[in-house]
């Protein structure tokens, strides 16, 4: 009686991690190219499972424990984290160490306004939680520039970056700016944060990408030795898919256009991103990106591998789909011939650009709610509206992530979306000049000639 007991316990406790992790992680078990068995649980999660049933008391592997301060807990592990692309997966590496949990001190992404858009402040974000478990620091966020908290958009995964209401930010903080700064991004290979940082409580923002420099450190070899098998583009997603899951407001939104995107396995789904920026009706923007034609482009190129269109071409569709769909010879495979399992996804920072693209595309356009919002500027939104933009911005980055076809343009908005997409299969970057190529993750900041 006793060993039934015993085994109907666990049971229970198996069910009610699996309810969790889907909770949790379904936005990370959608990303285009995983098999069905990654869609059931990432590899971590089934460990954790398997060392439940064999005992109660089990930590989840790779997980540094809680106990006292010590300073080489460092994570080393040699499974992938959830939310990476399979193709991700063959690379060896693992997951920053969290500090321990009885500390006074703080790491805390801090915006009141001018901090970026949503791509720079995620940059600030994850930049800020490294930096937080490099001193030993608790790590928090505090954006407070949108009416709505940042809890109606996005939770804590496995990671706790909610602030204490007994937290003084007035008498006990102290501001350090690094947005844009170009000597904080070269101090990377030699800085001591804990030098840079004094106060307890560190408010902080940034918008750059520092990871190839500060992987140079030799002060943080081993603290950051998870990180050094693996390229920025892959840090970055890890990192954020440490830090976010989807609150209710944003897992319905994005539900919901993954339902009218895929109807089924065979479905393909095709998508753009071009930010004009100056030449967008919708942003107080002067900073010119892309222009008209090079919208048309990105149009075409999507039309190309639509075999309803005219511009239908057999040979750009096979090389641009992903190669778990192409075949060795000339001719598609039968899902490429079926117009009804194409849909396409194009957004942008122009109503009028994505007005053209769902004429061009009828009935197989997906189209998310609420007005595109560049977080920092807000095109004169206020109130609700902000929110709703905020959510547009959050589901737009989420399903760009999941497309069987990428085009980037020049915006971290959707460099980030190809970062946590996981591959570099359809992957395609509109650059400056125009020109439409093929390109890799690894590569984006370079093409687009930033630092972020």
């Amino acid at each position: 009686m006793r060993t039934s007991f015993k085994k109907l316990a666990s049971l229970v406790i198996v069910l009610s991690a699996v309810t969790m992790i889907y909770y949790t992680q379904w936005w990370t078990l959608l990303l285009p190219g995983q098999n069905a068995a990654s869609q059931v649980a990432p590899i971590d999660s089934v460990t954790a499972l398997r060392h439940m049933v064999t005992s109660h008391n089990a930590v989840i592997e790779g997980k540094p424990s809680q106990g006292a301060y010590n300073e080489d807990n460092v994570t080393a592990l040699s499974k992938p984290s959830q939310g990476t692309h399979k193709e991700d997966n063959v690379t060896a590496g693992g997951k920053p160490s969290q500090p321990p949990l009885a500390t006074d001190r703080y790491m805390i992404y801090d915006c009141k306004g001018a901090c970026g858009g949503w791509a720079d402040r995620l940059k600030g974000i994850v930049i800020a939680y490294v930096i937080a478990n490099l001193t030993h620091r608790r790590f928090g966020i505090r954006i407070n520039d949108i009416p709505c908290p940042l809890r109606e958009f996005l939770l804590p995964a496995e990671v706790p970056w909610d602030l204490p209401d007994s937290l003084d930010l007035k008498s006990d903080a102290k501001m350090y700016n690094r947005l844009g700064s170009v000597a904080f991004y070269n101090s990377m290979p030699s800085v001591n944060f804990s030098e840079v940082f004094t106060a307890r409580v560190t408010l902080f923002k940034a918008n750059l990408d520092y990871f190839d420099l500060l992987k140079k450190n030799a002060r943080y070899e081993r603290k950051l030795q998870w990180m050094r098998p693996l390229t920025n583009d892959q840090i970055f997603a890890r990192i954020f898919h440490q830090l976010f899951r989807p609150a209710p407001r944003v897992d319905r939104a994005l539900h919901s256009a993954l339902a009218s995107a895929k109807h089924s396995p065979d479905d393909r789904l095709l998508c753009g991103h071009v930010r004009f920026a100056s030449n967008s009706e919708m942003l107080r923007d002067s900073v010119r990106r892309h222009t008209t034609d090079h919208g048309h482009t990105v149009l075409r190129f999507l039309q190309s591998l639509d075999p309803a269109s005219p511009l239908f071409n057999v040979t750009t569709a096979t090389a641009a789909l992903p190669p778990s769909n192409a075949t060795a010879t000339v001719a598609l495979p039968p899902s490429y011939a079926k117009a009804d399992n194409y849909r396409f996804f194009v957004t942008s920072d122009s109503k009028v650009y994505i007005d053209q693209a769902e004429e061009v595309f009828g009935a197989r356009f997906v189209r998310t709610s609420g007005q595109f919002l560049q977080v920092d500027r807000k095109g004169g939104q206020r109130g609700q509206a902000l929110c709703e933009g905020f959510t547009k911005v959050l589901v737009d980055q989420q399903l760009m992530a999941r497309c069987d076809v990428l085009v980037v343009s020049m915006s971290g908005l959707s460099r980030q979306a190809a970062y946590f997409r996981g591959t570099d299969s359809g992957l395609y970057c509109l650059l400056m000049t125009g020109q439409l190529i093929h390109c890799q993750r690894r590569h984006l900041r370079q093409l687009y000639h930033v630092m972020g």
